[in-house]
């Protein structure tokens, strides 16, 4: 831990929110169990907001082909209307999108905050140092990962010693580019983009395709 010019360290020696006590809070456990419910239940909110996301974004671009391969199908379709759904495909495909991400990322934050509870109440327990248990009723010779240093697993408890706030944890991991939410993200962009690239260029093109189809198709029928 680097020094501080005044001789001691750059962090407290103990934690803001950790105060002297005779004895250990009774309530530990109930909150090591709401942080762990409400981590489950954030997780499942931010996949269900990513898969309704990209189905819906999917959607927009399915419907985007679909107009273009039914006006051109069809020649009685006015360009006009054509040209309006597609802009209006491509409009909602940028409103979906942008909704999806902020739901996850919503929901992404609150699964961090979860997780730096659920690493604070399981240190507070003392969980996260050896574990002092009576040693004649345990049978060593089958101790699953018997090296390990501590009960917790070590790489969950240096990400949150790593940072000093909880703001601090968040920004690190929303930042990241090697996580769930980062591949969200990505996959939203991507389909933003696809969706408004297709929906107006396609009402561009139809304004000078459709002439162009009209007339090969009237050279054809006189060849024929």
């Amino acid at each position: 831990m680097p020094e501080t010019p005044t001789g001691g360290t750059d962090k407290p020696d103990r934690p803001n929110w950790v105060c002297p006590a005779e004895t250990n809070n009774p309530y530990l456990s109930d909150l090591l169990s709401f942080a762990a419910g409400n981590y489950r239940a954030q997780t499942d909110f931010f996949l269900r907001h990513r898969d309704i996301g990209i189905r819906n974004l999917a959607l927009v671009v399915t419907g985007e082909f679909a107009v273009i391969g039914f006006h051109f199908a069809n020649g009685k379709v006015p360009v006009f209307l054509t040209s309006l759904v597609l802009l209006f495909l491509a409009v909602s495909g940028y409103a979906l999108a942008e909704s999806a991400w902020r739901s996850c990322k919503r929901s992404f934050v609150a699964c961090l905050e979860c997780a730096v509870l659920v690493t604070k109440t399981i240190w507070a327990m003392g969980l996260t140092t050896r574990v002092p248990l009576i040693l004649s009723s345990l049978d060593f010779t089958r101790c699953p990962v018997p090296r390990d240093e501590s009960l917790y697993v070590w790489r969950y408890l240096k990400d949150a010693c790593e940072q000093t706030s909880t703001e601090e944890f968040i920004e690190n991991h929303l930042s990241c580019g090697r996580n769930g939410y980062a591949w969200t993200r990505i996959a939203f962009e991507t389909f933003r983009i696809g969706a408004v690239l297709i929906g107006v260029g396609a009402s561009i093109a139809v304004w000078f395709c459709k002439p162009v189809v009209c007339a090969l198709a009237h050279v054809s029928t006189h060849v024929s």
